[in-house]
């Protein structure tokens, strides 16, 4: 039987300790309960561990440019995902076979407003110094 993995409790740029592989930083997004961890011991590879391995050390408050382009990247893509679902369901709108195309065409256009909204907030945050 296959089990669902839990979502670690790490996040992206997290310091933390591991008995045996001593410090390093969590770098990436957590993988179910598996994060990657790039070591302080420079003759150490990068390696996936499993986070009840490891030790929070700290939590920093500002977020590598690394980090901010991941989260960049997403928004962008969610909106380019959106704006296609948008144009699919303007394309099949005029005279709709089973009669629902308008509340279709309209969910897609109200997902990539939110999408874009999303992605200026983040534009905005970023242009007053929010992102270090």
């Amino acid at each position: 039987m296959e089990t669902k993995s839990e979502p670690t409790p790490l996040q992206w740029g997290d310091r933390i300790d591991h008995k045996k592989f001593g410090l390093g930083t969590v770098e990436g997004e957590p993988d179910g309960e598996k994060v990657h961890v790039i070591w302080d011991d420079p003759n150490r590879a990068p390696a996936r561990v499993v986070s009840s391995f490891l030790r929070l050390v700290t939590r920093p408050d500002a977020k590598g440019g690394a980090f901010w382009n991941h989260e960049y990247s997403k928004l962008l893509k969610t909106v380019k995902n959106t704006r296609a679902a948008s144009n699919r369901e303007l394309a099949s709108a005029f005279r709709p076979i089973d009669g629902d195309g308008l509340s279709k065409l309209e969910q897609a256009l109200e997902s990539e407003a939110k999408a874009l909204n999303d992605l200026r907030e983040f534009l905005a945050a970023d242009e007053k110094g929010e992102h270090p």
